[in-house]
């Protein structure tokens, strides 16, 4: 609590009807003002009248994996309105498996009104999963067009590669007839990769950096502009324009010199 009281056993249904609201409900509807003793009002069908502000509590997230606080105003639930009774959610602190736990509580919920429902009973993990549900099914649709995407621009590398080998075949040629060495050779067409995968890495890293602000919402637990996250992700590219690149350049050094001399 921030500031004011917490509820109490007085606030009864017959007493005067309170409220508490969050610091982020405070700072938006009284901007440089105490909001203790104000009164708010509710419209529509939960319509309870008057209620006097009587605490500010601290900000908590309510929607996971939202990070931005929200407004809330919370009431007693003694004096909530009709439409809103039954909505009480009870959480229950206990350690190891938490299924003994869930079953002892509605017996004794069943001890005290057999026709109270105890429904949507789960464990903090659970709850938790379910409210990544969304994310991790996006998270599985954009990986897998991630992978497919990385197999064509490897596709598309070993192309090129093949086809940069293809024409320097009667200088490789002549390199090997002149005594050139099959690593040095080989070192040669791999240079090649790593200046096309350079230029790559040099484009497309300032590209990403630019674009981190666009896909911020979409991360939980990974910044946008996490350094780890970039350098494993331009290491894995370098791994795969170098494998794509060692196919075509190991052919390249099993070239027939004789042959290679004799290309046009």
């Amino acid at each position: 609590m921030s500031s004011g009281r917490e509820f109490s056993r007085s606030d009864s249904e017959t007493s005067a009807k309170v409220a508490i609201v969050s610091e982020a409900m405070a700072r938006k509807f009284f901007p440089n003002r105490n909001p203790l003793g104000l009164r708010i009002g509710f419209d529509g069908p939960a319509a309870c009248g008057e209620i006097e502000i009587v605490g500010v509590a601290k900000d908590i997230r309510h929607r996971v994996p939202d990070d931005r606080p929200v407004e809330a105003v919370y009431i007693p639930y003694t004096q909530s309105p009709a439409t809103e009774l039954g909505q009480m959610n009870l959480m229950v602190r206990t350690a190891g498996n938490a299924a003994p736990v869930i079953a002892s509580m509605r017996r004794e919920v069943q001890a005290i009104d057999r026709n109270l429902p105890l429904v949507g009973a789960q464990t903090q993990a659970e709850e938790i999963d379910g409210a990544f549900g969304s994310q991790r099914s996006l998270a599985t649709l954009l990986s897998i067009f991630g992978m497919l995407a990385l197999i064509l621009t490897s596709v598309g590398l070993y192309g090129t590669m093949s086809q940069a080998v293809g024409r320097r075949t009667k200088e490789l040629g002549i390199r090997a007839a002149l005594g050139a060495d099959h690593g040095d050779l080989l070192w040669m067409v791999l240079r090649q990769a790593l200046w096309l995968i350079g230029v790559g890495v040099a484009i497309g890293v300032p590209l990403a950096a630019a674009g981190t602000q666009w896909i911020a919402s979409m991360l939980f637990g990974v910044k946008a502009g996490d350094a780890v996250t970039m350098g494993v992700a331009v290491l894995g590219m370098v791994a795969v324009g170098m494998a794509a690149a060692y196919v075509p350049a190991r052919r390249a050094m099993r070239i027939d010199v004789v042959r290679a001399l004799r290309e046009e």
